[in-house]
This record gives C-alpha cells, structure tokens and sequence, in this order.
C-alpha cells in the first residue's frame, strides 16, 4: 500500500490514522512506525524495525539483522509504516526482510515523489489530489460552520477567498476552519485571517502549511 501527496504534512498524518486507528491496533499482531530521512542507513533502519521503531546502536551487519528480522516477523501478522521515502533503492535494500506469508501483512509507504512512488510498489499508488475549489469550499463550512454552507452574509465572500488561498492543501483547510470555528464570527477578525493566509500563497506547498500551523 503506497501513499503519493505533495502535501507532505497531510499525507503522514492519514497514514497515522490509519497506523493508530482501532481496528488496525487490534487486527495486527505487530505495528512499527518509523520516518526515513534522506541519507539512510540501511543497518540502522533494520536496528529500528527490530526495536520497534526506536534508535539502538548498530553492532551487526545488515545480512544478520535482516535474518533477525525475517525471523522475528515470519510467524506475525504486522504492519510496517515507512513515512516519507525520499528513494526507491531503501525499499530495495529492505523488502526481503519482510517475510509474505499471505497472512494479512502490510507494509505501507508514504513518498513525496512521484517517481519514488511509480517505481516502489507492484501496485499503483494511490494519487490523493489536490482539493478543486468547491471541495476546498465545503471542507471548510464543514470546519468553519458544522454546515454545508456559511450562515453569514457577511463572511461567505470572506470565507471562500480563504478557502482558495489554501490552494486546495486538506489540512491547511482544517487547520483554518478549526481556528475559525472558535472565533467570534467578526469580519474584522476574518479579514485578517485572510491577509495572513493570502500572504503565504506563494511558499512552497510544505512550507505553506507549517507556517499556518505555526
């Protein structure tokens, strides 16, 4: 399973829900999480996989700790969530260390990068796109309002210049609904929301959401 999205924040934090949600805790034997910088090491990352996701220092080689972790997960149902892959030679490196049993087993990536994405898995990945502007709109009464459409006059022109300046990104579009939802309902207050947000349209798609939700 293979998730793509340029909106790095979002898409860890759907494969996070999912890693964390009820009926996976229950149904798998074994989760690991763990987060794949851009200069990997391969030891060190089997280190992780063998401690449950925590760092250890490294004392095998990767043949040995791969055997350990072959071992470890043959008679194991598990879910193994590599977030952020920046290459396709780690999964490489990895995928003979995981055991297919045809038990259910999951190992889920997530990427930033369409060409990691295309060349990692057997199966397409899955493309979570951008929202247009009428999904973007109704996410955001959703959050906003807990309706489908604004309540106020006053606030829709306002409230639809907001939802557009967060360029279709899910969780910018939480982040400010959520925020609005808790406010007095004032334009004053709206329009500056406005100025902040309109003021970050032109950052990168990653820089774009941690500045709002810094």
């Amino acid at each position: 399973m293979l998730y793509y999205l340029l909106d790095s924040i979002f898409k860890t934090t759907l494969a996070r829900n999912i890693f964390d949600h009820p009926y996976v805790v229950h149904h798998f034997d074994k989760r690991i999480w763990f987060t794949i910088s851009q200069e990997y090491n391969v030891p060190e990352i089997l280190v992780r996989l063998l401690n449950d996701g925590k760092d250890e220092e490294v004392s095998e080689t990767s043949a040995k700790l791969g055997e350990r972790l072959y071992k470890n997960l043959f008679s194991q149902q598990y879910l193994i969530v590599m977030n952020d892959v920046w290459s396709a030679e780690v999964w490489d490196a990895l995928k003979l260390f995981f055991p297919n049993n045809k038990n259910g087993s999951r190992v889920m990536m997530t990427t930033r990068l369409l060409d990691v994405a295309d060349s990692l898995g057997y199966l397409k990945p899955y493309l979570m796109d951008f929202l247009d502007e009428d999904k973007s709109w109704n996410l955001f009464c959703h959050k906003a309002f807990a309706q489908e459409d604004c309540p106020y006059q006053e606030l829709e022109e306002i409230g639809k210049d907001i939802a557009k300046s967060c360029r279709g990104l899910p969780l910018t579009i939480v982040v400010i609904g959520g925020l609005l939802a808790n406010s007095n309902m004032k334009q004053e207050y709206w329009k500056c929301v406005a100025k902040n947000v309109s003021s970050l349209a032109n950052l990168e798609d990653n820089e774009h959401c941690l500045k709002i939700l810094v």
